[in-house]
């Protein structure tokens, strides 16, 4: 026997310290609390019980592979790789407050218990030992890095250890954890102050961290948001309104900032999410990553609160499954990282299941490296047969978003599927788009609105003004004023009430209409007022120069006047909004003007929409259209031919139908051939994927306003006796501006995966015109929500 054991090579290295992590050095003494010692010995006890039949006939206990690496105290300066310093100096403040208090009450009344608080999180408690455990951890998760990468010479991992693959079996967890807050049970964000330590110390360039705890792990995706060296995928429970989950954050939206844009990628799954979900998760999203990142070390955050029974998480996990993903990681570990793999202990606050998953996990780990040829006995789900269709519909979302981020660019050629990502692409036959004709009559001066809302527009009855006027909500006329104010470019601001349906536009006083209705009234005098942007400072926010965020003025429809609510006072108005913006007619001088809008964004509501019932109802609105998986819907699209004096429109319900990749390319496509000639259909593509690729450019960088709610809107003239003009009419313009909001901080990234997405499918469209022209020329689309004025 002792021979026997001799022969066992050590393959797995395991970090620990039962004398901090798994006694009441840190621990609260009412036993209320979930994150207890107790998860630590549960563990150890099992890997220590537990064996393994290594295929030739012997069994040996799984602890017998395993290298113990002590775990040791970190220096400050370790510490500091990834938290604050004034947060180092709250924690020691303190623990050291607490051991003084503990010392005194202890030397009066022999206190047995220390004193155990929540001075800084209602989640996570302290003790007078709770900074020097927090740091072993930390500690225990640096020993291993330095074991798995022992060796490390010339800028690349060699083979000389034998441990290749480790485990660090820690507490309190660390995912959490932020730059400079302690939260969700963590003091020190373990798992990232080793990514960090990788790059510093071992000079690596790239560290995979895999986030499979329950809960989304904020707090190294706030470390690493920006940082393209560090690739986080975070596999977590999220819901929104009643079903909201902790911490509240990680939608795919959330992609990361600057040069780490294409770096941060989350996969929210349902409550109850189980082995399938994961599966499906890891085949189509995470393992492509991986390969395309090409990590040189993996570290995962491997919680296990996911597991079912786990009464924090609610879902259903089981070891197997956990067992399987680990077996994909070794995979990848050894195709691209010399087979360095390191799992880091997060939650799981169910003894006997957490300890059974540490098991699995542990046993995949050796078996991997035996090479016994046998994984997990799980059967693996590449295809939608058991995964939820939400975890099909997230992942398909992803896999466009990580499409349009140049993490996959095999995807690329995956240009025209269906929602599935993957599954038959839809026949054209099936597709209801059809142009319709327009029901109502138009005429020189009429304003069509095919969708949006009626009596919103004032318009000149003059034909030859090139303005119309939109009433809106201050909110909207706030912002033309701060952008004029911040680009220093003049605007008239009228305030004097003015006689019904009478309005001064650049030609001067004229008579207008609303929606259609004519109102010719005698004409009065009126009051105005131009100011250059820095004189009605005073009436704005805070001045804020984003030299990236004041370009989007290149895209918005030239504004010319700002009207107060007070000019409409003697108006006979039934629109609610009271203010207005006197803007040029993008469809002025146009004789076949042809419009598409696009709603943007990947939520259908601004900040200003506090209503959680109506949040509710518009992110419904968002999933049944393609807001989620693009960035944007297709809201209307309109057409009117002067000369024979009819339009065609979209109807809506068709147009939010639109959801797949073939669904809108055809879309476009039907736009687009109304321009007929392939070489100007091709020229007028081309002129405004410039335009959007520099508003891609603008929204890459900026940081300071969200477009929540806006609509790119698409204009050009059809009228074939000037092909030139067609060209040259074309044109992308901002619009709908009425929730925006202002200082936020971060990328507006719906925004940005729908510009990203439009260029992709422009491209496509592009493409398939080129090379099918005469086949689809005959067919024809429809769609609209918009406003039209015809001149």
């Amino acid at each position: 026997m002792m021979k026997e054991e001799m022969s066992i090579k050590k393959l797995i290295g395991i970090s620990y310290d039962e004398e901090h992590m798994a006694s009441d050095l840190h621990h609260d003494p009412s036993n209320t609390h979930q994150e207890r010692p107790f998860r630590i010995r549960s563990i150890l006890n099992r890997l220590k019980c537990s064996t393994i039949d290594n295929n030739i006939g012997l069994n040996h206990k799984l602890w017998d592979y395993m290298e113990y690496i002590p775990s040791k105290l970190v220096s400050k300066e370790i510490l500091l790789l990834c938290h604050t310093e004034s947060y180092l100096d709250v924690v020691k403040h303190w623990t050291d407050h607490f051991k003084e208090l503990y010392k005194t009450k202890r030397g009066g009344r022999g206190v047995k218990n220390p004193p155990c608080l929540y001075p800084l999180d209602e989640d996570t408690y302290m003790t007078p030992d709770s900074g020097k455990v927090a740091n072993l951890a930390v500690g225990s998760v640096i020993s291993i890095c330095d074991e798995l990468i022992k060796g490390y010479k010339d800028g690349k991992v060699s083979n000389s250890s034998s441990i290749r693959k480790g485990f660090a079996i820690v507490r309190p967890p660390g995912h959490h954890a932020t730059s400079n807050r302690m939260m969700g049970f963590c003091i020190y964000n373990n798992i990232a102050i080793a990514a960090m330590y990788l790059r510093k110390q071992h000079e690596l360039k790239r560290i995979a961290i895999i986030d499979w705890d329950v809960h989304q792990g904020n707090g190294t995706q706030e470390i690493f948001y920006g940082d393209p060296n560090v690739l986080f995928v975070s596999i977590h429970r999220y819901g929104t309104g009643d079903d909201k989950f902790y911490p509240y954050i990680g939608s795919i939206d959330e992609m990361g900032e600057g040069p780490g844009l294409k770096y941060n990628v989350n996969i929210p799954l349902e409550r109850e999410f189980e082995d399938a979900d994961l599966m499906y998760a890891f085949s189509s999203v995470v393992i492509p990553l991986l390969d395309k990142f090409k990590p040189e070390f993996i570290l995962v955050s491997s919680g296990f609160d996911a597991a079912k029974g786990d009464l924090l998480g609610g879902c259903n996990l089981s070891p197997k499954g956990y067992a399987w993903a680990t077996t994909k990681l070794c995979t990848i570990a050894d195709k691209y990282s010399e087979g360095r793999l390191l799992l880091v202990l997060e939650g799981g606050y169910e003894p006997v299941m957490l300890s059974k998953c540490v098991e699995a996990v542990t046993e995949a780990l050796l078996i991997h490296e035996l090479n016994m040829g046998r994984t997990a006995d799980i059967k693996e789900q590449k295809d939608s047969d058991l995964a939820k269709p939400s975890t099909i519909n997230i992942c398909s979302a992803l896999q466009k978003l990580l499409e349009i981020n140049d993490i996959i660019p095999e995807f690329k050629s995956l240009r025209l599927l269906n929602g599935n990502f993957g599954g038959d692409v839809v026949s054209p036959r099936s597709l209801n788009i059809k142009w319709k004709p327009y029901p109502h009559k138009l005429s020189d001066n009429i304003f069509v609105i095919a969708g949006g809302h009626q009596n919103q527009w004032i318009l000149p009855t003059s034909k030859d003004c090139n303005e119309v006027a939109k009433l809106c909500s201050e909110r909207e006329s706030a912002f033309y004023e701060w952008l004029y104010v911040i680009n220093r470019k003049p605007l008239t601001i009228l305030s004097k009430e003015t006689e019904n349906m009478r309005l001064e536009f650049a030609n001067g006083l004229e008579d207008t209409c609303l929606s259609g209705l004519r109102f010719i009234e005698e004409g009065i005098d009126h009051d105005k007022e131009t100011r250059t942007g820095h004189d009605i400072c005073a009436e704005q926010k805070p001045l804020y120069r984003d030299d990236v965020a004041i370009k989007v003025i290149d895209f918005i429809t030239e504004c010319s006047a700002i009207c107060r609510p007070s000019v409409f006072k003697k108006w006979e108005l039934s629109c609610k909004h009271t203010s207005a913006i006197r803007i040029r007619n993008a469809l002025y001088g146009m004789k076949e003007p042809c419009v598409m809008d696009l709603k943007m964004g990947s939520r259908l509501y601004g900040d200003d929409c506090t209503d959680p019932k109506l949040i509710k109802k518009k992110e419904k609105k968002a999933k049944k259209r393609s807001c989620k998986t693009h960035g944007f819907h297709l809201s209307g699209m309109f057409k009117w031919n002067r000369t024979e004096s009819n339009a065609q429109y979209l109807p809506q319900s068709c147009a939010y139908s639109m959801r797949t990749d073939y669904e809108l390319v055809e879309s476009f496509k039907l736009y687009f051939m109304l321009a007929q000639d392939k070489e100007i259909i091709t020229r007028i593509i081309d002129k405004l994927l410039s335009k959007l690729n520099d508003l891609k450019d603008i929204f890459e960088k900026q940081k300071y306003l969200a477009f929540y709610g806006s609509s790119l809107l698409f204009v050009f003239d059809s009228d074939k006796r000037d092909p030139e003009n067609i060209v040259e009419s074309a044109n992308v313009y901002i619009i709908d501006l009425s929730h925006v909001s202002h200082n936020v901080g971060e990328i507006d990234s719906g925004y940005l995966l729908g510009v990203t997405s439009i260029i992709r499918l422009l491209e496509a469209v592009k493409d398939d015109i080129r090379d099918r022209l005469g086949h689809t020329s005959r067919d024809r689309l429809n769609c609209c929500s918009f406003c039209l004025y015809l001149i």
